[in-house]
């Protein structure tokens, strides 16, 4: 269950056929980007955020997502080291 008052996420990747689209909160963002963004397929297209307001997913800052995972010691140090937020 989702709860949407949480920021919640879409991670997409590229070179997938399958597996390619996950909504996650909180630590599971890094867990998603750990098990399904390895060396051999590197490749996060995206990471969306859901907009309460307007009932979609809408593009965010990769600053803006670093700064709510600041509380999260280890999620933080994970993500900041995330070629993605590079």
């Amino acid at each position: 269950m989702l709860n949407l008052n949480s920021f919640t996420y879409l991670v997409k990747f590229q070179w997938k056929s399958t597996d390619n689209r996950f909504i996650v909160q909180g630590s599971d963002l890094c867990k998603v980007l750990k098990n399904n963004d390895g060396l051999h397929n590197p490749g996060v297209e995206y990471i969306k955020e859901f907009d309460c307001k307007d009932n979609k997913f809408k593009r965010v800052s990769k600053q803006t997502i670093l700064n709510r995972y600041k509380w999260d010691t280890e999620s933080y140090l994970y993500l900041t080291n995330h070629y993605f937020f590079r």
